[in-house]
């Protein structure tokens, strides 16, 4: 039996954690505070004390929108950092009188498991089948006809 292409496992292993990280707080979490827009500004947290608007705003651009970027694979990198702050604020201020682990209201643990996904998408990068990855092979047979 053939030996799988460590290169290519390794490109699955990311695009499965941008799917995971990306995919699951763009739609479970961005994209319900944006429908629900108006029932949330009334009393969203304000952790940060930019008001509530700014702050459910923040969070959507965070959740929704880095979560799609991530997901999708365009400026992964970047679009990690704003995902990361986001989760390190929902752990440890706006949980920050909750219990550490699950089961509990409030806990610590939802939001530390997207943070660590985030700070290894920050690492890791995209991967091959992403559209970072498409962009950097376009490049590279721009500069280097022969890569192609």
């Amino acid at each position: 039996m053939k030996t799988p292409d460590p290169a290519l496992l390794n490109d699955i292993g990311l695009l499965m954690t941008r799917i995971l990280f990306g995919g699951l707080m763009a739609f479970g979490h961005g994209l319900p505070k944006l429908q629900n827009y108006a029932a949330m500004s009334g009393g969203f947290p304000d952790p940060l004390n930019l008001g509530v608007a700014n702050s459910l705003n923040g969070a959507i651009f965070s959740e929704l929108v880095c979560g799609f970027l991530i997901l999708i694979g365009l400026g992964t990198r970047v679009a990690a950092i704003p995902a990361a702050f986001a989760m390190f604020i929902a752990a440890f201020v706006i949980h920050a009188q909750g219990p550490f682990f699950l089961p509990g209201d409030g806990a610590k643990v939802p939001a530390l498991r997207y943070l660590a996904g985030y700070i290894i998408k920050r690492v890791t990068a995209a991967g091959r089948f992403s559209l970072d990855g498409l962009i950097a092979q376009s490049r590279a047979k721009k500069t280097d006809p022969a890569a192609a």
